[in-house]
């Protein structure tokens, strides 16, 4: 598939003010772009091993200026890998299913004993 170059798009991303360039895994003080992808991407969510690497991905968010707007960006995008604002994968699913959980409409109370 073929990209369509849309310049709208590139300004968004590449604009100063876009919340990524404030995000802490791209800040050079702090590694920026030496910081290991595999920390907020590992193989695997299950088991001591990744347990621990994604609590240290959630650390490193945790002291991140933008992670309002990380979240919104991977929840809008549909982000199914990686620790992004501070979620996981199955989080970020949790919280996409939980407002249609409360647009549902209530189940009306029926008496059965003064049926409508």
């Amino acid at each position: 598939m073929t990209s369509v170059h849309n310049p709208v798009r590139e300004r968004a991303y590449t604009h100063p003010y876009n919340w990524r360039h404030r995000a802490r895994c791209r800040d050079e003080r702090y590694g920026g772009e030496g910081v290991d992808p595999e920390l907020f991407f590992p193989v695997s969510y299950e088991g001591a091993w990744a347990e621990a690497r994604v609590a240290e991905a959630k650390a490193f968010c945790r002291r991140c200026p933008v992670i309002a707007d990380c979240l919104r960006w991977a929840i809008v995008t549909g982000q199914d890998e990686g620790v992004w604002g501070v979620t996981t994968p199955d989080e970020r699913r949790a919280l996409r299913v939980a407002p249609r959980d409360r647009r549902r409409p209530r189940e009306r109370f029926v008496d059965p004993d003064n049926p409508p």
